[in-house]
């Protein structure tokens, strides 16, 4: 199988911005999406490279419109840590996450000019 970074690098590259680490970027990668028809964004992209599906969930990750799928692995993890704290809930486990990361700040997509016309 080839690499993700040979496939669509673009999409690899904006995948490690996001999420800082190769680690975390290749777990997002393999991780089911329901956006996506719960099928993972490795498997679509290995489908087709040029699919814009892939960027457009990570440019929304970017601005914030929604967080990095949540899964019930991290959020047992966190209740792990909370042990003898207050009860832990989805809404705040996203909260912790949200205090955790800094904001990020991306210049805004470019918007192309209509194309001449004929």
């Amino acid at each position: 199988m080839q690499t993700l970074a040979v496939i669509a690098p673009e999409i690899w590259r904006h995948a490690l911005d996001t999420f800082s680490t190769e680690e975390r970027a290749l777990r997002w990668m393999r991780q089911s999406l329901a956006e996506l028809g719960n099928l993972t964004p490795e498997n679509v992209l290995l489908e087709d490279p040029r699919s814009n599906a892939v960027e457009a969930i990570l440019e929304r990750i970017d601005y914030g419109v929604y967080p990095p799928t949540l899964t019930l692995e991290a959020f047992r993890r966190e209740q792990q840590k909370q042990a003898g704290a207050q009860p832990l809930t989805p809404d705040s486990f996203m909260e912790s996450l949200r205090k955790q990361s800094a904001p990020v700040t991306k210049e805004p997509p470019r918007v192309l000019p209509p194309p001449p016309k004929p």
